[in-house]
């Protein structure tokens, strides 16, 4: 096992990967992404993550990426076609994009007429996907907080940032499909379907999700309970670890921070001054609220379309990730709400109740 974690460390520093996004997803979602942005985003514009890697347990997991690396994507191709970008780069993807929906939508009937061939289809489709999405996550990176971004113009980032959000609408709805799909076809053959949520997409390609046996279910069920995971695009090769002081050596090596620090910075999104009282998204595990109280600060990993009600809602907005083109600095400036953006560690540092004096003008939030 040593042998596997010397190796584990060998990639995460060949490819300078650093603990990134948080989601709240199941670990076939984590390895759907990273087949997307290394195999999928590689035969389409010839950009790669290179690696892709991520701590995780049921629902939940922190990705471990080369943020950098990433962003460079965009710079090759603003470099590659210039004033031709969008006909050879979002023309097309936006093509794909279409044509994906299109099979995605012939095929949700299976979801309950035949869930095992709806898992498997939705699987095989899923990269592409997310290879979509993720090359507005390149852009994103690149263009970080700037208003401006060379190779781009104002108006040119606006139009990506709309865009982004509108594709952002989507995987909810396909995470939703899968978990109904799984949760059916178990329940038909009397094993817990939800398991299957912990295959890695090469596994399901491959066809070893197909199989249900005692010793199978049992290794997803530890995956459920805790895993790391860790592909890299050099050698397609999947490294997957369940046992409990390995991970725990791994996250305390890369992803242990000082909770106790009192403040965070971040990038600007809207400027403003307020104090208020924390609501953190990421620590919410029940459905979230219709509404805010006056005064609350929204702390999040990164917001998303079903949390404008929240957002419009909030004296304050402070997220672990983002740029000008995520959604919470297009509604920021829309709605005229304080927000900072790209803390890191905004959701590990500020708790449910806190309170806290946000200055977006220098971009520190800091507890009271």
């Amino acid at each position: 096992m040593q042998v596997l974690v010397s190796r584990i460390d060998t990639i995460i520093a060949q490819y300078g990967l650093k603990p990134a996004t948080r989601r709240r997803f199941p670990l076939l979602t984590l390895s759907c992404i990273a087949e997307g942005y290394t195999h999928v985003l590689r035969r389409m514009f010839g950009i790669s993550a290179h690696a892709v890697g991520g701590l995780g347990s049921r629902d939940e997991w922190h990705t471990m990426l080369n943020e950098q690396a990433i962003g460079d994507g965009a710079r090759v191709l603003i470099q590659k076609y210039g004033a031709d970008l969008d006909g050879e780069v979002f023309i097309p993807v936006r093509a794909a994009l279409v044509a994906w929906t299109k099979e995605w939508k012939v095929i949700e009937p299976l979801i309950t007429q035949d869930p095992q061939n709806f898992f498997q289809r939705i699987v095989r489709l899923y990269p592409t996907y997310l290879a979509c999405l993720g090359l507005y996550n390149c852009f994103w990176r690149y263009i970080g907080d700037r208003s401006d971004a060379e190779g781009l113009s104002k108006k040119e980032i606006d139009a990506l940032g709309a865009e982004r959000d509108i594709m952002a609408k989507i995987y909810p709805e396909v995470e939703s499909q899968i978990a109904s799909a799984v949760k059916n076809f178990g329940d038909a053959e009397g094993f817990d379907g939800d398991l299957l949520r912990y295959a890695t997409y090469r596994e399901c390609v491959d066809g070893k999700a197909d199989t249900h046996d005692h010793e199978w279910l049992s290794e997803l069920a530890r995956r459920r309970d805790r895993f790391f995971y860790l592909y890299a695009e050099e050698g397609a090769r999947e490294y997957l670890i369940t046992h409990r002081k390995m991970i725990a050596e791994i996250e305390r090596r890369y992803y242990t921070i000082d909770t106790t620090v009192k403040e965070v910075q971040g990038n600007i999104a809207h400027a403003g001054f307020v104090q208020g009282t924390v609501f953190n998204l990421a620590e919410w595990k029940g459905a979230k609220p219709e509404h805010l109280a006056p005064g609350t600060i929204l702390v999040a990993g990164m917001t998303h379309p079903s949390d404008s009600t929240l957002i419009r809602e909030a004296a304050a907005i402070v997220t672990d990730e983002g740029g000008i083109l995520c959604h919470a600095s297009i509604l920021a400036r829309e709605f005229k709400i304080p927000t900072v953006i790209g803390t890191k560690i905004a959701t590990r540092v500020f708790h449910d109740g806190d309170r806290v004096e946000f200055d977006a003008v220098k971009g520190i939030v800091r507890k009271i």
